[in-house]
C-alpha cells in the first residue's frame, strides 16, 4: 500500500482575494480541487491520467474529499491527504495564478520520519525546508496576522521568514 502524505495548506491575503481563491478551487463535492485550476485533460485514460496528474498535480489523485476547510481573519486553512507526496507542481502553479498570496504547505509522508514547509510568495517558491509540527502551528498565527485587513497588498518580508524556527 502506498504511503499518505498530510498536507496542511495556509492561504494567506486580502479577504477579496482568498475569496476568490476559495471560489475558484472549490467544486460541489470538494471543498479543494487541484483539477479546478489544472483541469484533467478529458481525453486522457487510465495510465495516461495518471501521469498527466503526477506530473502537473504532483500526485496522481485529486484532493480527497474528506478535505477540510477553516477561514481564519487573513487567511484559509486546508487539511487533505494525498497519495505517496505532496502537490508541489500544483502548489507552484496556483502561487503563480495567484501572486498577492501566500501560500505555506506543512507536509509530512507517513513512512518520513521529517515535516517539511514550502513558502510560495509573490507567484514563485521561496522557502523550502524541513520544519517541526510546533513550529508550524505557532507561525500560523503570525503568517495570518501580516495579512489581516485592511490593507489588500501587505506583504511579508523575506527578512521575517527567519523568525520560523525550524
Amino acid at each position: 500500500m502506498p504511503s499518505s502524505c498530510e498536507n496542511i495548506l495556509l492561504v494567506a491575503g486580502s479577504r477579496g482575494e482568498t475569496t476568490r481563491f476559495l471560489k475558484e478551487n472549490k467544486t460541489f463535492a470538494q471543498e479543494l480541487s487541484f483539477g479546478a485550476i489544472l483541469p484533467l485533460p478529458g481525453h486522457l485514460r487510465n495510465a495516461a491520467r495518471l501521469a498527466w496528474s503526477s506530473l502537473n498535480w504532483g500526485v496522481r489523485r485529486d484532493v480527497d474529499i474528506r478535505c477540510s476547510s477553516e477561514v481564519r481573519p487573513g487567511g484559509l486553512v486546508y487539511e487533505f491527504c494525498t497519495e505517496t507526496t505532496a502537490p508541489l507542481p500544483w502548489l507552484r502553479a496556483v502561487a503563480k495564478k495567484y501572486p498577492h498570496l501566500l501560500f505555506a504547505l506543512k507536509f509530512q509522508v507517513s513512512s518520513a520520519f521529517f515535516t517539511c514547509l514550502v513558502i510560495c510568495k509573490n507567484g514563485k517558491q521561496v522557502w523550502k525546508q524541513p520544519i517541526s509540527l510546533d513550529a508550524f502551528n505557532k507561525n500560523i498565527v503570525e503568517l495570518l496576522y501580516c495579512y489581516r485587513e485592511p490593507s489588500p497588498y501587505v506583504s511579508l518580508p523575506l527578512d521575517s521568514l527567519d523568525k520560523i524556527s525550524f
